[in-house]
């Protein structure tokens, strides 16, 4: 799996995202932090995420004819990278509401096509393994994420948290992008 040419890059940039963004278990602190707003705040940005994962979903049913697959991860990946940063720099609730919508999209979509590439670039020897490795490689990320935007707000705030996430976020795209060119080129043609 190591020497696979496509799945330590899409692995990679699933682990060094979500661990340095994971946003969703913290809404109540992102709710009295940036917006000063208590439960009403968290159900609305729940809400929103949710809105924003079920149309990103949607999305990549119409992606199936978009035969760039990689491209369509990195170029969703940015999208998110760069919209955590604008949730770490806004503060108009309204406006939170809408990027965590674009969040909750851009991410359902980079999952939804992750797991696909990896279903479909794995060997069948090897494909309960990389589904293994994957579903590791999930959890493993969601819960250090949590520990650590949650230990980054409460030393630095919400804002600041959500900043440095999207940086570095966008440095991982960049990486991945640059050093595992095979995700870029990665194509699928499902028709």
């Amino acid at each position: 799996m190591i020497r696979h040419p496509l799945l330590p890059g899409i692995f990679g940039l699933d682990l060094g995202v979500t661990i340095v963004s994971f946003y969703r278990q913290l809404f109540p602190i992102f709710a009295d932090q940036l917006y000063g707003l208590g439960a009403e705040g968290t159900g609305f940005l729940n809400t929103a995420n949710a809105i924003g994962g079920i149309a990103g979903t949607l999305a990549v049913f119409y992606a199936g004819r978009f035969s760039r697959k990689g491209v369509l991860v990195l170029v969703a990946t940015l999208v998110y990278a760069v919209f955590l940063i604008a949730f770490g720099l806004n503060r108009s609730f309204p406006l939170g509401l809408g990027i965590v919508g674009v969040l909750g999209m851009a991410d359902s979509m980079t999952v939804t096509v992750r797991q696909a590439i990896v279903q479909l670039v794995s060997p069948d020897k090897l494909l309960g393994r990389a589904a293994s490795i994957r579903t590791f490689a999930a959890n493993t990320a969601n819960n250090i994420g949590q520990v650590e935007v949650g230990m980054l707000s409460s030393a630095i705030g919400a804002g600041h948290t959500m900043l440095i996430g999207g940086l570095l976020s966008v440095l991982f795209v960049v990486v991945v992008w640059r050093l595992v060119p095979s995700v870029k080129r990665y194509r699928y043609d499902s028709g």
